[in-house]
This record gives C-alpha cells, structure tokens and sequence, in this order.
C-alpha cells in the first residue's frame, strides 16, 4: 500500500511541475528516491496487491512521467507486464498507452509482446476462412 501511494504522489508532483519524459532530449523524471529504497530492500513489494487487487505497476502505468520508475517496477516482477489491472481490464501497456505515456507503453509491450501477438492470430485466422455464399432468391 505504501509503494502504491509514493506512485501516485509521484506521478501527482511529476504533472504538477510539468515535468514529462517523452523523448530522450525532454526533461527525465527520475524515480523518487523513496520507491528506489523500498523496492532496493523489498523486492517483493512489486508482487503484493493492494485491496483493490492493483499491483504497483498498475499505479506506476496509469501516471505520466515515471518511465524509469515502471523500469525498476518490471525488474522486480518481470511477470507484472501480463497482469490485468481488476480495476480497468486493461494491460499495463494499454494503461501507459492510456496515459499519453508511450515510452512506457513500449517498454511494458517489449515485457511481454505475446499480449498483442494473440490477437494478430485471431484476426488473421478469421480471413484465412472462406466466406459462404448467400443463396439468392427469386
């Protein structure tokens, strides 16, 4: 719950101030320093689930500005990227994406890229099947 709560306050300050990390040459927000020491000395923080069934990285995908910080989220629960927000349904990667976070929404895609790779089977197996005739009438 404490992760959980430096995401958002994180993610509050970061939009506050205007800082957003959108390319390499724009303003970096860095991971607070507090999400840092509490995942450097309890990496299984990033696999509890608050009351709400959220992982940290639903917190950390759903705010703006905290590319490194959903990083340093995924090292410590890699598995997290393939995991449904309860409150949502959505993927971490839509929830970035949702966000205007695209940096983000790539990284957590790269974590896990058979999340989108199902759905390009389903489609392609729906053309790959021959369409019936309608009889016609008269």
């Amino acid at each position: 719950d404490m992760l959980n709560k430096l995401l958002v306050q994180q993610s509050i300050t970061s939009e506050a101030r205007g800082w957003k990390e959108t390319s390499a040459n724009d303003a970096i927000v860095s991971p607070s320093l507090h999400i840092s020491t509490l995942l450097d000395a309890h990496p299984n923080l990033a696999h509890v689930v608050d009351k709400h069934g959220r992982l940290a990285l639903h917190y950390a995908a759903g705010s703006s500005g905290v590319y490194e910080t959903i990083g340093r989220i995924l090292e410590a629960n890699p598995t997290a990227a393939s995991v449904r927000d309860p409150i949502t349904g959505l993927y971490p990667f839509m929830l970035a994406g949702s966000s205007s976070n695209a940096p983000a929404a790539f990284l957590l895609l790269l974590a896990d890229p058979n999340l989108v790779l199902g759905g390009a089977q389903a489609d392609a197996g729906e053309n790959d099947k021959k369409r019936k005739r309608i009889p016609s009438i008269g």
